[in-house]
């Protein structure tokens, strides 16, 4: 893969995603584990196949894709000159609608920054671009209207397109932000009329299309980049501006809710769509993503200050990341570009919580929809060294309650405890034969065998007899010769 494909997004369908940078690819994921030789190395257990290229558009800023369709893919592409142009990789669904290489272009050339399909109303795109001096910087396109000659402004006009004189243009069904900027946008899920813009670098506005001649709410900030939304709920959003994460409550949006400052510049941020209040960023020049685990808590009825776990994970690429992609419905599953090109496949593995009962079954979580459980029978138990199970079956098998201790070294499995119980035994039946002699005790130890009489070979008792416990018969047998 080459150098210039720096970003990077899943697709709706489950197992494809495209790459981007001087040129559009379409890859199809496979598994390894099937014999498959892939285009791409993704993981040890995942590959891909690089299924179609498209080199036709040499300066995309920004791409969206239609989240309607789980087959074919529409594209929406925002433009240096601030053309959205709609794209698809070979035949499809949209044909018949004639779609494919359709262009909504604004009345004066600018760059387009972002371009977003709405999720409800999927005929709806919005596209925020530069600042120009007497046009709207928000624009919202209806794909299924074209440009026609009957195509009017207010006055009853022709829309002139600036950039190809003479050309009639598509009239945008609204349009928002006069002399203004728009760095970044996102759709609400909940509210197809809806939309927060990132404007000006001073401000973030929520603007209802209803009524797009002034916006329902607004807060001051610099933090006007990368905006999104948290799928999981509407009324939280995030955005960021240099070395700072924002993250917002538009119930209360005179200020976040949260700040998440960073030791480098921030390029990326987005939200977990298959994990609650999960927050992820990155940083220039950086091989490693954060993680943030926004917990909101509640005294009563009210909100008090939201709680952040921080976690850092290393998608495993040697070079810089450039950008990542969370899966839409795998858990965890995410992709990352790295600066040289290469893609990662990565997931993200949970902090569990682990359920420990009594009788030594063990349950925890896997993911949102999946539990776990092992016990003592299965083969996986036996590889925790768990002293517990160990301690409940030497109870079982009556361990450390025999009169013998020969037969309580018998039932265990540890070689040195064995032996232990062993040395018992025979130091024992050395007092009771008048070998050695028990002060209080039928187990002499050291400092004993330092009181007996002359008639015995004392250090030689002690390191052959005492101190290697490694050898039990030979230290019975030592200790009668020496007697």
């Amino acid at each position: 893969m080459m150098s210039s494909k720096l970003e990077i997004q899943w697709t709706p369908t489950a197992n494809k995603f495209i790459t981007w940078g001087s040129e559009l690819n379409l890859y199809e994921t496979v598994s390894l584990r099937d014999g498959c030789i892939p285009t791409v190395k993704l993981s040890n257990t995942t590959g891909a196949n690089l299924l179609a290229t498209n080199s036709t558009h040499h300066y995309v800023k920004c791409i969206d894709i239609y989240p309607k369709s789980e087959s074919d893919l529409l594209l929406a592409i925002g433009q240096v000159n601030g053309r959205v142009t709609l794209l698809t990789f070979g035949p499809s669904q949209f044909d018949s609608l004639s779609l494919p290489g359709k262009e909504f272009v604004p009345r004066h050339p600018r760059q387009c920054n972002v371009v977003a399909w709405n999720p409800i109303e999927g005929n709806l795109i919005a596209a925020g671009l530069d600042k120009y001096r007497s046009d709207h910087s928000l624009l919202l396109w209806d794909i299924m209207k074209c440009p026609t000659v009957s195509d009017m402004n207010g006055s009853g006009k022709l829309i002139v397109n600036t950039m190809a004189p003479g050309l009639e243009l598509a009239k945008p069904v609204a349009e928002f932000g006069v002399s203004e900027m728009a760095h970044s946008l996102a759709w609400f899920n909940s509210n197809s009329k809806c939309i927060a813009v990132g404007m000006n670098l001073k401000n973030i506005k929520l603007i209802d299309f209803r009524d797009s001649s002034k916006a329902v709410n607004s807060a001051l900030t610099k933090a006007v980049y990368g905006l999104c939304i948290d799928p999981h709920n509407d009324k939280h959003l995030a955005s960021f501006v240099d070395n700072q994460v924002c993250v917002w409550d538009t119930r209360n949006f005179e200020k976040p809710i949260v700040t998440l400052p960073h030791s480098k510049a921030v390029i990326k941020i987005g939200w977990s769509p298959t994990r609650h209040n999960l927050l992820t960023s990155l940083q220039r020049d950086s091989s490693v993503i954060t993680l943030y685990d926004i917990q909101h808590t509640f005294v009563g009825t009210e909100e008090v200050e939201p709680s952040v776990l921080e976690r850092v994970i290393v998608p495993g690429s040697p070079h810089n990341i450039t950008s990542f992609s969370w899966h839409h419905s795998n858990e965890n599953r995410l992709l990352t570009i790295a600066l040289s090109g290469s893609v990662n496949d990565f997931t993200v593995w949970d902090r569990i919580t682990l359920n420990w009962a009594p009788n030594s079954n063990m349950v925890w979580t896997f993911g949102s929809k999946t539990m776990k459980c092992i016990n003592e029978d299965t083969r996986l138990y036996g590889t925790l060294g768990d002293i517990s199970h160990k301690i409940k079956q030497r109870a079982i098998e009556g361990y450390g309650l025999k009169d013998d201790f020969l037969k309580n070294g018998e039932l265990i499995d540890d070689i040195m405890v064995s032996k232990c119980w062993n040395w018992l035994h025979l130091s024992s039946q050395l007092v009771e034969e008048g070998i050695l002699r028990g002060y209080n005790s039928k187990h002499p130890g050291v400092r004993a065998v330092l009181k007996m009489d002359g008639s015995v070979n004392k250090s030689e008792l002690i390191s052959v007899a005492w101190i290697d416990l490694g050898n039990v018969n030979n230290c019975y047998s030592s200790a009668k010769i020496y007697k």
